[in-house]
């Protein structure tokens, strides 16, 4: 399990920017390349240059601003679901996966376990967007906060306000429209591979 965070620019070198090697949580307010992570699964760059990781085994969301300065966004580090509506460093989050920012610099959160999506606003007040919880299948037609998600592992926003998400033990992509209606847009709930060119 890596537990440190790579990059690789475009001279074909890497490099590591974030995690000291040593699997644990510190470092906010240092340098990130000092820092400690756990399972690093998920990363995002936004618009200002800050770099998102979410720490899939801490339950956290970290940001390494410009200057590689490192602190945690989003998780209070006791897994589990809580928080909303209030802030997002004081909310439980249960195996964070995948990360997104949009351009309005709202953070958008696949909560693996939690099987929601949480999303952050600019503000850091921490809300669900979609997931009821309840692990399986179902919801699609209807406000993306009544439907079932299966370990959602992650997310990406687009500018017209669709949210994409990735159902991963559902086998689907499915979309929330932006007033928040969700549907699947690719997948049968099979695990295979099939359908190229229908």
């Amino acid at each position: 399990m890596s537990i440190r965070t790579h990059f690789m620019a475009l001279r074909d070198c890497i490099d590591t920017i974030a995690g000291n090697g040593t699997p644990a949580y510190s470092g906010d307010g240092n340098a990130a390349i000092r820092t400690r992570l756990i399972g690093p699964t998920g990363i995002c760059l936004d618009a200002a240059g800050n770099l998102y990781i979410a720490e899939y085994w801490n339950h956290q969301v970290r940001k390494i601003d410009p200057d590689g300065t490192i602190i945690t966004v989003a998780g209070n580090g006791s897994p589990g679901y809580s928080g909303d509506d209030g802030p997002a460093t004081l909310a439980s989050l249960f195996r964070p996966h995948g990360v997104f920012v949009d351009s309005a610099a709202c953070l958008y959160i696949a909560d693996h376990q939690s099987n929601r999506i949480r999303k952050v606003d600019s503000k850091g007040i921490i809300t669900t967007i979609a997931g009821n919880g309840m692990q399986g299948f179902a919801g699609d037609g209807e406000p993306a906060t009544q439907a079932s998600l299966y370990h959602p592992a992650a997310v990406f926003a687009t500018t017209h306000g669709d949210l994409y998400i990735v159902d991963q033990a559902n086998h689907r992509i499915r979309k929330i429209d932006p007033d928040g209606t969700i549907i699947t847009v690719s997948g049968n709930g099979s695990p295979s591979y099939s359908g190229d060119g229908g």
